[in-house]
């Protein structure tokens, strides 16, 4: 499964998405391992421009739903429940 995830950086200095935050994600109990990540998660984005990246995780199965976590070091973590079909 790829996961695309955008975000545009919104400090006055540059900033690297991977010094902000984590991704989880989860299926049933169990974290899932990431297979792939690509290489702009770890590019320094200039204030207020926009970046994406992209991770591949192995699923355990094609029924069960997904829990996406993105987990700022400072904030509160958003989670996105996604049924597969």
């Amino acid at each position: 499964m790829e996961l695309e995830i955008g975000w545009r950086n919104l400090a006055t200095s540059n900033q690297h998405f991977a010094d902000l935050a984590t991704v989880t994600v989860h299926q049933g109990d169990a974290e899932l391992a990431m297979v792939e990540r690509d290489d702009d998660f770890t590019d320094s984005v200039a204030p207020q421009a926009d970046e994406d990246f992209e991770f591949t995780y192995q699923l355990d199965n094609q029924t069960q739903p997904l829990k996406i976590s993105i987990v700022p070091k400072k904030g509160t973590a958003k989670t996105l429940t996604v049924n597969l079909e």
